[in-house]
């Protein structure tokens, strides 16, 4: 039996990272993060925001340890790697990260460097 993990190793314009959203942290509870499926279902149907895919990558970086929240690196990551660059190319990171929170991704290729579609193609989110 496959066991999943709710985090996925990303390689992506900003390099490769650890994105996660536990749910239990209190970081994603202050920002409107504790329910994934109303921003999961917005982003599915293309009725994403920009705010939906900055605060989902932010979110991601932190829960995955990459950054703290206080941390000014992270502004700029974000600002650089997702406000910066054709907004496509972050909400498709942003459904990878919700869709690896969500449904999980398999334990045995969790840490292997995947880019956002792959990631998506594990969880059946292409």
């Amino acid at each position: 039996m496959t066991t999943n993990v709710l985090y996925a190793q990303i390689q992506w314009s900003g390099g490769e990272h650890k994105f996660s959203l536990p749910m239990h942290d209190e970081w994603p509870l202050r920002h409107g993060l504790n329910d994934p499926y109303p921003r999961l279902k917005r982003i599915l149907d293309g009725e994403w925001t920009v705010i939906d895919v900055v605060e989902v990558v932010r979110a991601g970086l932190i829960g995955g340890r990459a950054f703290k929240a206080a941390d000014p690196a992270l502004t700029l990551m974000v600002r650089d790697h997702v406000e910066k660059r054709p907004l496509a190319e972050g909400a498709a990171l942003a459904k990878a990260i919700l869709m690896a929170a969500v449904f999980g991704i398999p334990a045995e290729i969790a840490d292997k460097p995947q880019s956002a579609i792959e990631v998506l193609e594990l969880v059946g989110g292409v």
